[in-house]
């Protein structure tokens, strides 16, 4: 079963300081530290592509995948925007990463990897419903339909 979220700019824009809870990927019950990931979806011109759902799921913390669990969608905000909760993935093989999926009418389906350790996605330490948490920025970019 799928869950779908809808994301709203208000919770992306105060991040640094999050009150309310994000929808979350994880089972309640998961095992390992939790994380945030945000990001906005973009066309090729770094313009927001509103309304889209962006798919996202992981292996838990010992890299093993699961059916119903792990996985979710969120709706993108009127930026573009989107944002979740989970836990860290563990590692197999490859790094720890987040698989996602974002179709939108008018692109080319996307399914992007993103990669924790990718040194190049901005990560800082932000306040998260009372504790320290690391949060990843992950923009997705899509292209046009020929």
């Amino acid at each position: 079963m799928r869950k779908t979220f809808v994301c709203c700019l208000p919770v992306l824009m105060a991040l640094t300081a999050l009150a309310a809870e994000l929808p979350r990927l994880a089972p309640e019950d998961a095992r390992g530290e939790t994380i945030l990931v945000r990001g906005r979806v973009l066309d090729g011109e770094s313009r927001a592509v509103v309304g889209v759902e962006v798919f996202a799921y992981h292996a838990d913390h010992q890299g093993r995948y699961h059916e119903e669990a792990y996985r979710g969608t969120v709706r993108t905000d009127g930026d573009g925007g989107y944002a979740f909760e989970t836990s860290r993935p563990g590692g197999y093989g490859p790094a720890p990463h987040i698989h996602f999926r974002v179709s939108a009418a008018g692109f080319r389906d996307a399914a992007p990897t993103f990669r924790l350790k990718d040194e190049t996605v901005p990560r800082r330490k932000v306040e998260y419903l009372g504790q320290q948490v690391e949060e990843f920025t992950y923009d997705i970019r899509l292209k046009r339909q020929d």
